[in-house]
């Protein structure tokens, strides 16, 4: 065993480094769940309040706009996994999760506000 420690040090100590930096990111994006939690309140409060205002207006209604910010909300966390936890070199929380945030509430104002069905 200590023969393979002393081969492979390098490509241990990397895989500790990789582990603590993916664990330190990952730890960031938990500490900033309320805040996804809030965006994503306020965004289906407001897409609410347009989907009420289109139902009773006789508005357009969009089943390809539903789908697309549906859909759109699932690429917006395959992009943090992409883009924020998997790169290997140092990138700060400060640029990556505000843009995330916008994605997040067009996303969800888009699919609340034009959900076809009654609420």
């Amino acid at each position: 065993m200590h023969s393979f420690v002393i081969g492979n040090w390098q490509f241990l100590q990397t895989a500790h480094i990789g582990i603590l930096l993916f664990a330190q990111r990952l730890a960031v994006l938990l500490l900033s769940a309320p805040l996804f939690g809030v965006v994503m309140l306020a965004a289906g409060l407001d897409g609410f309040i347009a989907w009420y205002k289109r139902r009773t207006s006789v508005g357009r209604e969009s089943g390809f706009i539903y789908h697309r910010a549906k859909h759109g909300f699932n690429h917006t966390w395959l992009g943090v996994w992409v883009l924020y936890l998997l790169p290997p070199v140092v990138i700060d929380p400060r640029w990556v999760i505000p843009p995330i945030l916008l994605l997040v509430w067009l996303a969800t104002r888009l699919a609340v506000g034009y959900f076809k069905k009654y609420l």
